[in-house]
């Protein structure tokens, strides 16, 4: 099946490309996402949703901080950073090498027929759809860690809480998202 898939993608990639760089870019990917699912734990790959509305100031310190804290204490096999817009400025060109860059358009979102207009919402479904396709952990860009996460890659699905509804009962939290590839909860979600 691997084989299948990268053939046909070398032939993709030759026919409209026509380029031997994209050819490399695209095996080393292949490799990368075989590698991943053959994992028994959550794969440590961090994925980030950022800039799906045009972007008016500079990427800013706090969200550099919150990649670069993952970088140091996590050490992640791959960053995503999922975009529509990309961001620009000072800490921006610092850290976008150190990132897997996916240009995504989010213009006219639609899921189920139903089309999503507020970019929170937008991202909201994007986090659990990668998360379903490959795994990983979500962190939302101000989200600075300080402490390894690697002991919560056991289990198939962390999710924090994030408040209590009329003292009644507690709400999930999306800002951080521990999940397996195919988790049954997240594609319910």
């Amino acid at each position: 099946l691997r084989e299948d898939f990268y053939y046909k993608n070398i032939k993709k990639t030759l026919l409209y490309n026509n380029n031997t760089n994209n050819l490399k870019i695209l095996n080393n990917i292949i490799d990368e996402i075989h590698e991943i699912s053959l994992e028994e734990y959550i794969p440590n790959i961090i994925h980030y949703i950022f800039g799906l509305v045009e972007q008016k100031e500079e990427f800013m310190f706090i969200y550099y901080i919150s990649i670069f804290s993952n970088i140091l204490i996590n050490k992640p096999k791959i960053i995503y950073f999922h975009y529509q817009y990309e961001p620009y400025g000072y800490w921006w060109n610092k850290i976008k090498k150190y990132l897997r860059l996916n240009k995504i358009n989010v213009t006219n979102f639609t899921v189920n027929d139903k089309r999503l207009i507020h970019y929170a919402h937008i991202s909201d479904y994007l986090r659990l759809y990668y998360l379903h396709k490959y795994g990983g952990i979500y962190y939302d860009i101000d989200t600075i860690c300080i402490k390894n996460h690697n002991e919560l890659l056991k289990n198939d699905l962390v999710l924090g809480i994030q408040e209590k509804y009329n003292d009644d009962y507690d709400l999930i939290c999306n800002a951080i998202i521990y999940s397996k590839k195919n988790n049954f909860f997240i594609k319910l979600w």
